[in-house]
Parts: structure tokens; sequence; C-alpha cells
């Protein structure tokens, strides 16, 4: 996703991202680095919103 729609994004609890064909929960934002965080069996695991697609479809 762009810078813009990272910062238009109203970010929420539930909130599901697609990082090529991996579709994965976010865990947390950092709203000044534009980074999201996700869960892998290592622990967090920060990527740049850049490579990051917000799934449409919460639950």
């Amino acid at each position: 996703m762009t810078a813009t729609e990272f910062d238009t994004i109203e970010w929420r609890s539930g909130m599901r991202i697609a990082i090529g064909n991996l579709q994965t929960d976010v865990v947390s934002v950092d709203l000044r680095a534009r980074e999201i965080a996700i869960e892998d069996k290592n622990g967090l695991l920060w990527i740049n919103s850049e490579y990051v697609t917000l799934n449409n479809k919460q639950s």
C-alpha cells in the first residue's frame, strides 16, 4: 500500500492483511514508521506497509 493509503486507514482490532499469498491478522501498527506487525512462530515480525495489502473482508 502507499503511504497515503496507510495514513488514511482507521486502524482497529480484527484487521487482516495480505502479504503476497499470505493472509494474516494485524497484531500491531507503528504509525510513525508505517510498519505493520504480524505474529509468526518466533514472535512479532514488522513489515513495511509498502509490501502489504489490506484485506477488505473483515470478520
